[in-house]
This record gives C-alpha cells, structure tokens and sequence, in this order.
C-alpha cells in the first residue's frame, strides 16, 4: 500500500511542477507570420520533448518540429527549443487562421510521460497580411518636369501680377490732383505794384488842384 501511494504522490509531484505559460496575444505580421513562446517548469532534466498547438475554434492540433516539411500544406510550426521555453514560429497564416493556440508540451523522455497545457494565446491575423506590398516604380520624368514648369509659370505670372499693383497704387498716390488750382505769384505781385502806383498819382493829383 505504501509503495502505491508513493508512487502517487510523486506522480501528483511531478504534475503539480510541470507548468506551461504563454502570451495572451500575439499578432502576425504582413507576411502572414507569428511569434509566440511557451514556457514551462520541469524539475527534471528533459531529454524527448514534443510540442504541439490546439486551435479552439479549429478543433484541430498543429505540430512543431525542429525542421518543417516546406511541401506540407497549410500553417507551418517550427520550434526552436531552450532552457526551459520553447519558440514558436507559425507560418502560411490567413485570415481564416486566426484563433486561440494552446500550447501542449508533452515530456516522453524520461519517464513518466507527462504533459501539459498553456492557458491559450489569441493569434491575430490582420487582412493586410493577404494584401500584397506595393512595389516601387521608377518616377516618369516627363511628367515630373512638365508639373515642375506649370508650377514655375504659375509663380512667375503671380509674381507680375503683385509687381504691376504695387506700381499702381504707388503712382496714385504721388502725382498732384487733377483740378488743383496753379497761380503765377509773379504776375500777382506786378498787378499789385501797378495799383499801388496808379492810386498815389490820383492822391497826389488831387492835393495840387485848386
């Protein structure tokens, strides 16, 4: 009986220290590629590990290998294992593929076989990654150079235009109003002399006649 319960409680052991955790989400870039990594607790040294991602609303099971098959169809799984985690590169992702990825690490070597499973990662598959990425073209000159001589046209047109106003307005403001009044001082000072002379001959005159 005392064996049994040991081999039970060290079972129980080695289940309650075996522990996967991974990301909550994780996005895929436009090439359709995701990262994600699972890290797990072992209190024994590992020697044959096997990993493996659930997909929920799939309800199908995608596995990780150290080398993938490039002929096999649909997502791709390639691990890259270390001490204590494991990276996970998810490949040839669409739209469609997006869902919630468990990670299940199953320890096979050394005994006992034991396993576990992560909470869930949401991978996020945008619809840009489907869209190709627009390629780069070499600029048309022509083109380039008829816009660049309307544009200098315009610029030259306006600035003639402001010239032109600007000379306008500075003209009216110089020259003297047409219905101005011109007087030749001259001739005024000689008719007044010419009076002034006129009216003491009539004054002497007047004092000589009896």
């Amino acid at each position: 009986m005392l064996p049994k319960l040991f081999v039970i409680c060290t079972f129980i052991g080695y289940l309650n220290a075996f522990q996967v955790t991974q990301p909550h989400l994780v996005a895929a870039n436009s090439s359709g590629i995701a990262i994600l990594t699972c890290d797990y607790k072992y209190s024994k040294q590992i020697v044959e590990l096997k990993i493996y991602l659930l997909r929920a609303r799939h309800n199908d099971t995608i596995s990780c290998e150290t080398s993938v098959n490039e002929s096999k169809k649909g997502s791709l799984c390639l691990m890259e294992c270390y001490e204590n985690s494991v990276t996970l590169t998810i490949s040839r992702l669409n739209v469609s593929d997006a869902d919630l990825y468990v990670c299940r690490v199953e320890i096979r070597s050394p005994p006992p076989f034991v396993y576990a499973e992560g909470t869930g990662t949401i991978v996020y598959v945008a619809e840009t990654s489907q869209i190709p990425l627009p390629q780069c073209t070499d600029f048309n000159w022509p083109v380039v150079w008829i816009n660049a001589g309307v544009s200098g046209l315009l610029l030259l047109y306006s600035i003639v235009i402001t010239l032109t106003c600007l000379c306008l307005k500075k003209r009216n403001t110089v020259e003297p109003e047409s219905n101005s009044e011109y007087m030749d001082m001259r001739k005024v000072m000689s008719e007044n002399t010419n009076r002034n002379r006129k009216r003491d001959r009539n004054h002497n005159s007047e004092q000589f006649h009896f």
